[in-house]
């Protein structure tokens, strides 16, 4: 089976198999699908070739979200309302968006638990594709069906440099002694919260001691759901090089950054790129009204493509001047001076009328120096485990570093962090 736009087989394709119909067309006829339909949808899927990877230019941005729905931070699954709003918001400034196929979820489940639940995943996963059907179609949104376990090599190297084991027993045994807290009289003075502290210490992040079980908790849960996903977003970087590491909050950027620190030595040579996206919520567009047609008409607009470009041009910059030691107050202020007269650029070469009055004339929010009561250590403290299964974890850095410069060459990589979007 092959796609009609010659790009390997879609999500959409596989409806289109199964169904006779696309998740759009689905949506639109009101019914809900049924385990039979499920049947044919996953056999249908079952019987695609595998989709080929995306080959993407080194200056491609192609940030990777995942299918973990802590604190909202998947895609799909999530809350339904702000799927598009977020998708379109994260379109403005990067490429295309790789999404965790929620097929997939659907799969595992079917196999795992059972066929009712698979078949209630299946509809939702339904009325979200259809949302962004547009956007599948036109290659701007593509899935990936990687999932790799805990216990898989790649994760177990990342695990490894962090000092931990694939079985994440730390945080199963803190929230588990969580419970007996509240009955031992000061023990969470005494010996809980400051466990908690020491235990973000060991990844090099310094924490006030929790005040509160319910707020000891709530960190430890934290520090666990972004070890689970920096973990993930590496090992499936490393399996497709076209993604690009994608993250939320102070706690993953950390988390991430130091295991670049400490899986690559020295710098990467001339023409060797690895830069930070901190972009947070990119306001230049009114995302609540901008359509899916029009976000893919944006993107055929020169003028578009030049106001990505320049937001990567001023993000090098951005980035040269925190390493040659310009003030940070100065270098910011130089970047959203840059960034508000793109967006007035933008305004007056956007083609269409509709995109000029959407346009804000504003200051660019870079979210710069993320805001936390969390205090980062320096790179070099990153983690106290540190250098454990350090060779295994530069291998899975080199996969995804050299991956589009076809083995030879490091190609511009970026660490895209997604802030509110």
């Amino acid at each position: 089976m092959a796609s009609a736009k010659g790009r390997g087989v879609t999500v959409l394709d596989v409806f289109e198999d199964a169904l006779g119909a696309t998740p759009a067309a689905v949506v639109s006829r009101g019914r809900a699908l049924t385990a039979a339909d499920l049947a044919l949808v996953m056999g249908a899927r079952h019987a695609a070739e595998e989709s080929p990877t995306y080959s993407a230019r080194s200056t491609e941005i192609w940030p990777l979200l995942s299918h973990h729905t802590y604190n909202n931070r998947s895609l799909f699954g999530g809350r339904g309302e702000e799927l598009v709003p977020r998708a379109l918001t994260l379109l403005l400034v990067h490429d295309g968006l790789v999404v965790a196929d929620p097929l997939e979820t659907v799969s595992q489940v079917l196999r795992g638990r059972s066929e009712s639940e698979a078949v209630q995943l299946l509809n939702q996963a339904v009325g979200e594709l259809a949302q962004v059907e547009p956007l599948i179609a036109a290659g701007l949104l593509r899935l990936t069906s990687l999932r790799p376990a805990l216990h898989e090599a790649n994760r177990v190297a990342v695990l490894g440099a962090m000092g931990l084991d694939a079985d994440l027993r730390v945080f199963t045994d803190f929230l588990e002694a969580a419970g007996v807290v509240p009955e031992i009289p000061g023990l969470l003075e005494k010996e809980y919260a400051p466990q908690v502290r020491q235990l973000f210490q060991s990844f090099g992040i310094t924490l006030s001691p929790p005040a509160s079980i319910e707020s000891a908790e709530e960190r430890v849960r934290e520090l666990a759901a972004a070890v689970i996903e920096v973990s993930w977003q590496f090992s499936v970087a490393a399996l497709d090089s076209s993604c690009d590491l994608a993250f939320r909050g102070p706690v993953e950027r950390h988390l991430a950054q130091a295991l670049v620190a400490q899986g690559t030595t020295g710098d990467l040579g001339a023409g060797r790129h690895l830069a930070a996206l901190d972009l947070g919520r990119v306001p230049n567009i009114e995302t609540s009204r901008l359509t899916l047609s029009d976000a893919i008409a944006m993107r055929r607009e020169d003028s578009f493509e030049a106001f990505r470009h320049a937001v990567r041009v001023g993000l090098d910059q951005l980035e040269l001047a925190h390493q040659t030691g310009v003030a940070e107050h100065a270098s910011r202020a130089a970047f959203e001076e840059a960034m508000r007269q793109e967006s007035r650029l933008l305004r007056e070469t956007a083609k269409r009328s509709t995109f000029r009055d959407r346009v804000v004339d504003a200051s660019f929010p870079a979210a710069l120096g993320v805001v936390s009561e969390l205090l980062l250590a320096p790179h070099g403290t990153a983690y106290a485990a540190g250098a454990a299964g350090g060779t295994a974890l530069a291998t899975v850095l080199w996969q995804w570093l050299v991956g589009r410069g076809g083995g030879q060459t490091v190609s511009q990589r970026y660490l895209s962090m997604l802030g509110n979007a």
